[in-house]
């Protein structure tokens, strides 16, 4: 375990109101939304930052690899996304 779990445990077992309430509000539908939210519009921040990053590097006269890299990142997000996108509607 590392240092911070097991400061995490001991603080739990300190105040156990606070850590049942810090439970249930992770577990709450409205939270697990929200943070869902979050991480969609911030991994969609980061496919167009990497996008803009390939278009930059062949302004910039980089070598071939890096746009080709980011352009390579770009497409595998994308697919890995369909690929959810798929997966997650036949759980559903």
């Amino acid at each position: 375990m590392s240092g911070s779990t097991l400061l995490n445990l001991r603080h739990e077992a300190k105040h156990p109101e606070m850590a049942r309430q810090h439970d249930i509000e992770q577990k709450d539908e409205r939270n697990v939304a929200i943070r869902n939210r979050a991480k969609a519009v911030s991994g969609e921040a980061l496919q167009w930052s990497v996008l803009a990053a390939a278009w930059l590097s062949i302004g910039l006269d980089a070598p071939l690899w890096v746009p080709l890299a980011a352009t390579g990142v770009f497409v595998a997000k994308s697919i890995l996304e369909l690929y959810l996108m798929v997966r997650y509607e036949r759980e559903m």
